[in-house]
């Protein structure tokens, strides 16, 4: 079972709670089995399913709580979720849709480490210096970008990479 939240989407094209919320769930599930396990008792002791739990929840109508007690669990489950994010992303909606809830890279972050000199900046891993250990974010000539750690100038560790 991965430990880590893959970049990308949880759910897109619906904030409706009905949608979003199992979405959560089966998420957490799939990080962490006690975490998982702990929210299916949540939700089951407020009189869901078992059944229900991780596959969907039927109507909203027929949901034994309300929308707003919905939200609030849903927001403790991405909570969770920030605990098994890789490092520089975030949990929450992307920035060019709102209807694109996920784990996602947090360019303001990554830009703040690079300012105060916490990870460095490079084009190509032949540009690492021989004596730097640190982070370091790679984007390449078409955008990709790598997250890393370099130690001597060798890269030992790729937190993530995206297209």
């Amino acid at each position: 079972m991965p430990t880590t939240l893959t970049i990308g989407t949880i759910v897109a094209g619906s904030c409706h709670i009905r949608d979003t919320l199992p979405a959560c769930l089966f998420t957490i599930e799939s990080v962490s089995q006690e975490e998982g396990t702990r929210f299916n008792q949540e939700l089951s002791g407020l009189g869901f399913g078992y059944s229900q739990c991780g596959v969907g929840f039927g109507p909203i109508e027929d949901w034994p709580i309300d929308a707003d007690e919905a939200y609030e669990i849903q927001a403790e489950i991405l909570e969770a979720l920030i605990d098994y994010a890789p490092p520089f992303t975030y949990v929450g909606t992307h920035p060019g849709d709102g209807a694109d809830l996920g784990c996602w890279p947090d360019h303001d972050a990554i830009e703040m480490a690079i300012h105060d000199k916490e990870m460095l900046r490079i084009g190509d891993l032949a540009d690492l210096p021989a004596n730097y250990t640190g982070g370091y974010v790679l984007v390449n000539d078409h955008g990709n970008m790598t997250l890393g750690h370099a130690i001597n100038g060798e890269s030992v560790q790729v937190h993530w990479a995206i297209v």
